[in-house]
């Protein structure tokens, strides 16, 4: 089949939208640093970025504010940038920004000498050696992403009790 063709302009968008009821919404997890509003799905360009229209469609159906995820400090970095230049351009929806780590990703914060120790201690715990005062296991089956890892002191910056259980 041909390919879908592409959004319209923003402003075609805002004016095909219903007219929003006295319904205000707040889209409290808005992945807005994903690729594909960039117009790019599993690395293959299918169409032009489409953030704008995006927003401007959640804008006339009643979303007010929104907050765009970050993960790690990185992505926090990318967050903080899109939220001002959506802000400086008049987006019509007020975006905020989330700040910090998600429980899944906090290995990413330590340094790599305390993150290989911690990683080998969990892969000695997977496979049934224990080692340490902590635990480590499997958690919903998510490999290194779904570890939780409670208990751990790890040497160096005042990082103790490093875990992720949420």
């Amino acid at each position: 089949p041909p390919p879908p063709p592409p959004p319209p302009p923003a402003s075609e968008a805002v004016a095909a939208a219903p007219t929003p009821t006295a319904a205000r919404f707040v889209d409290i997890g808005a992945n807005l640093l994903d690729s594909m509003f960039a117009g790019s799905y599993r690395g293959k360009q299918a169409h032009e970025a489409d953030l704008d229209a995006v927003l401007a469609r959640a804008a006339a159906c009643g979303v007010q504010h929104a907050i765009v995820t970050a993960g790690t400090l990185e992505e926090s970095r990318l967050a903080l940038e899109l939220v001002r230049r959506q802000r400086a351009g008049g987006c019509p929806v007020r975006l905020h920004s989330t700040v910090g780590v998600h429980p899944t990703r906090c290995l990413d914060f330590l340094p790599e000498a305390e993150r290989a120790e911690i990683e080998a201690a969990m892969a000695a715990a997977a496979d049934g050696g224990g080692g340490g005062d902590g635990e480590a296991g499997e958690r919903d089956g998510g490999g290194e992403r779904g570890r939780a890892l409670r208990g751990w002191r790890v040497a160096g910056e005042g990082v103790e009790g490093v875990g992720a259980s949420g």
